[in-house]
This record gives structure tokens, C-alpha cells and sequence, in this order.
């Protein structure tokens, strides 16, 4: 299935798929991480060969604590970082009352665990397009894949979700598995997005520009195209848009 969920807990609004463990208050840290089902630790399993028994030195098994399951092979320099230590970052804004914890669960048999931070501050465009501020936190189990903490203006409740998420262009800490996420890595990702709230409002500015500036169609589409399709070249960006519209010249809100 394309949403991925293994298992899931969120505030607010029903996810799409309607999969999940509603929490009607604004629940703790560690609530959301028992309540999302992810209390289990990952462990780095010596790996032998099967005729012979002879351990293998460079390669072990990263095995989830809950079932046994084997999530991936990692190497020797592979350290594992824990769902709990992932989202020790939340601590802090939680506490403090600058955020909320809004959705986290995992993905893909355990394989990316993801924590989603409520920075309640908002805003709107027609007065039905709310724009939300939001910090992920992705903890992936698997090797050759970083830890990564974002600011994004998507709700993740999926697999899609978390992939519309990871490909916005925002402020972003990343960390490979060759280090703990210990309270100085904590830290420097924090001050890595320490400029989320401001850089929200900056966003905020620059849609409001956006929405009072006229626009046609065409002007519209060969914007979007170039940051969309920017492998696209003029000819075809013309194919996207009809010559009527294009005589219209009609304005675009």
C-alpha cells in the first residue's frame, strides 16, 4: 500500500487513510512515542555464516527489540540511533509550550520512524488556505541512511506525505549513523533550525507578495514549469498551455 504505515498516532485531523491511534489532548513526548507503538530499540546482532558457523567482523544485523525482526545488514562503524533519542529534540519546544507533537509513526515494517511537531503558528491566504508550520524528525533503521530534522509546511501522516516533506527546500539537519545523537549533535541541529519561526514568517511575506502580484495563465505555467520541469525547453513549455489561453491573457489570482 502507498501510505507504508506499520503503525501511527496523530492529534487533530484524521489522516487520509484513516489508520492510526487518535489522542485528543496534546500529548507528551514520550506518550507519543508509546502511543504511536514506537517504544522498541534496535541492537547490532553479530552475523555468522551458516556452514560453518564463523562470525562475520564488518557485518551485523540491525533487529528491532519488539519482534526479532531484522531490519537491515549494517556495517561495523553503523550506530543505531534509538526512536527515544531521535525524538529527545522535541523535549525542549514541547515543554516549553512552542510546540505541540501532531502525528508519528512508522513506516515500512519499522524501516523509518518519523516524529511531526506542531510549531502552532499559522497562517492564511483566501481565507480557506491555511498554511501550518511544522519540525520533522526521521529516524531511518537502515544503512546508508541519514537521521534528518526539517522544517516543513506538510502534515506527514505516510510514506507520500513524508516524501512531499523531504523534497521542500527549507533549513534541514542531517546526521549519518557514524555518531550518537547525543546532547551536543541535539544541539547543533537545533541551531541549525533555530530560525524556523522566522523563516515561517519570511514564507508568509512571500506568499502574501505572491498572491497580490497579476499573473496570467501563461506567465503561471512557465514559472511553475521551470521549477517543476525545468528539463522541459520553451517549445514543449508552450504545449502546456492552449493557444486560446494564451491570447486571453487572463488574470490569475
Amino acid at each position: 500500500m502507498s501510505h507504508e504505515v506499520e503503525s501511527m498516532a496523530y492529534t487533530n485531523e484524521v489522516p487520509w487513510h484513516g489508520l492510526g491511534t487518535y489522542v485528543a489532548d496534546a500529548p507528551s513526548v514520550e506518550e507519543m512515542i508509546r502511543i504511536a507503538g514506537l517504544d522498541w530499540t534496535v541492537d547490532k546482532k553479530k552475523l555468522i555464516t551458516a556452514h560453518n558457523l564463523v562470525p562475520l567482523k564488518k557485518w551485523f544485523a540491525l533487529t528491532r527489540s519488539s519482534d526479532g525482526k531484522v531490519l537491515d545488514v549494517v556495517g561495523s562503524r553503523y550506530t543505531p540511533v534509538q526512536n527515544a533519542e531521535a525524538f529527545e529534540f522535541f523535549k525542549e519546544f514541547v515543554e516549553a509550550g512552542d510546540a505541540t507533537m501532531e502525528t508519528a509513526g512508522s513506516l515500512r515494517g519499522g524501516h523509518f520512524v518519523w516524529g511531526l511537531a506542531n510549531l502552532n503558528q499559522s497562517f492564511n491566504l483566501n481565507g480557506n488556505d491555511e498554511v501550518k508550520g511544522y519540525i520533522l524528525v526521521g529516524a531511518p533503521h537502515e544503512q546508508g541512511k541519514s537521521l534528518i530534522i526539517r522544517l516543513t509546511n506538510v502534515r506527514v501522516v505516510c510514506n507520500n506525505t513524508l516524501s512531499l516533506a523531504l523534497r521542500e527546500v527549507g533549513p534541514e539537519f542531517r546526521m549519518a549513523h557514524r555518531q550518537a545523537f547525543d546532547s551536543s549533535m541535539i544541539e547543533t541541529a537545533k541551531q541549525t533550525l533555530g530560525l524556523a519561526r522566522e523563516q515561517l514568517r519570511e514564507f508568509e511575506q512571500n506568499a502574501r507578495i505572491l498572491k497580490a502580484t497579476p499573473m496570467t495563465t501563461k506567465e503561471v505555467i512557465e514559472i511553475c514549469a521551470q521549477i517543476m520541469c525545468p528539463e522541459l525547453d520553451e517549445e514543449q513549455v508552450c504545449l502546456l498551455y492552449t493557444s486560446d489561453a494564451a491570447d486571453e491573457e487572463d488574470s490569475v489570482d
